[in-house]
């Protein structure tokens, strides 16, 4: 197998279509939907294992204040973000919860953040933040990332709460999130797809686990399910630690991305057990 490295998304379609390469992805509706009635193309969607999330800045003083991020997150429709951002569920769906369902230690029980307006409203009072400006940024480098906070600063603003828009380069984002953090909001998403150490960035000694607000307490737990070698038990841990980050308000999982690959329909190689090898559950 050859791989090409083609970073501009239009001249890796133009290459497809030219017969240079024999696997293009599609990472937006109307790309997958030029492709998905047409009967020279087969396509295919598998779920990546990925978690797109909103992360609160638990440091910087807008977004200290717990009652502050509560009520940023209970303004929000993660929902009608996801539709808004990517419009089909081929391409993207609701994340239910910080582990993604291909996760081992993944919990249906354990729900995602919900709409509550009422309350969003009541603490938005309480905490003033209809007076303040709060900063969001982005990887501007990630497929549905842009648009998903476009969604995110409409629906803040539909509550009263102003907010602007950062797109930083992959490099210059990173270096933000973990280091400079003078923003209020980011954008980003992480693999969890089998291991529970994908989350490792809500661990201790992390750089970004003081921006999320890591307590002693959840500390002492994600060391305890860490070092738990019986799986029911390590099961129990988990639920726990990943329930004490929602009471944080620091975290919002908001999208699970699938991988929607086209190929030729001549193609004679079946790619979903090519696909299935990277996006599958591990036990």
């Amino acid at each position: 197998m050859e791989y090409r490295v083609i970073s501009d998304p239009g001249a890796q379609e133009v290459a497809f279509k030219n017969g240079e390469i024999n696997l293009f992805r599609a990472t937006d509706v109307d790309t997958l939907n030029s492709y998905k009635d047409d009967k020279n193309y087969k396509v295919y969607s598998m779920p990546e294992g990925r978690i797109n999330y909103l992360t609160l800045n638990g440091q910087n003083p807008t977004t200290k204040d717990i009652k502050a991020r509560e009520a940023i997150i209970k303004a929000l429709n993660i929902p009608e973000i996801v539709k808004g951002a990517y419009d089909s569920d081929e391409i993207a769906t609701p994340a239910t919860g910080i582990y993604h369902d291909q996760d081992i230690y993944y919990n249906k029980d354990i729900k995602n953040y919900q709409q509550d307006l009422e309350t969003a409203k009541k603490l938005i009072d309480e905490t003033g933040l209809k007076n303040k400006m709060l900063k969001i940024v982005y990887n501007n480098a990630r497929a549905g990332i842009k648009e998903s906070d476009i969604m995110v600063n409409k629906q803040l603003a539909e509550v009263g709460i102003k907010s602007e828009l950062v797109a930083m380069d992959p490099a210059g984002f990173g270096k933000a999130l973990f280091f400079e953090p003078n923003w209020d909001i980011a954008f980003n998403g992480y693999a969890s797809n089998g291991n529970e150490r994908y989350t490792f960035w809500l661990t201790p000694g992390n750089p970004m686990s003081g921006n999320s607000s890591l307590t002693p307490e959840i500390g002492e737990l994600w060391t305890k399910a860490d070092t738990e070698t019986d799986k029911a038990k390590r099961q129990e841990n988990y639920d726990k630690v990943l329930t004490k980050i929602k009471d944080q308000y620091t975290m919002v999982p908001v999208s699970t991305t699938k991988s929607v690959m086209i190929t030729n329909v001549d193609n004679d190689v079946d790619l979903t057990k090519f696909l299935t090898r990277y996006f599958v559950k591990i036990y």
